[in-house]
């Protein structure tokens, strides 16, 4: 069986299939086995690089909120030093 968080469970045949599930095609005593657990290991590793990919995501905006903090300060120091002409000026 599936549902709808494409999560699969084992179900007898004989029973009929809970709300919120659906066949998934896969009969026999050992036929789908491999299949859905193939299926879950290629999930989990989504899911982890998912994780993987906004944790980087995250350090990049970091890096650059920090750099633009710095590119700010150091031009206003320049400015203040006399350095650059200020738009103001």
């Amino acid at each position: 069986m599936l549902n709808h968080e494409q999560q699969y469970s084992i179900w007898p045949v004989k029973k009929s299939i809970p709300l919120g599930w659906e066949n998934a095609g896969k009969e026999g005593p050992e036929g789908g086995l491999s299949g859905l657990y193939q299926g879950s290991v290629d999930r989990y590793k989504i899911a982890t690089l998912e994780k993987h990919r906004e944790k980087q995501l995250q350090g990049i905006a970091t890096r650059l909120g920090l750099m633009k903090s710095i590119f700010i300060r150091s031009w206003r120091t320049l400015i203040e030093a006399g350095k650059f002409l200020s738009y103001a000026d």
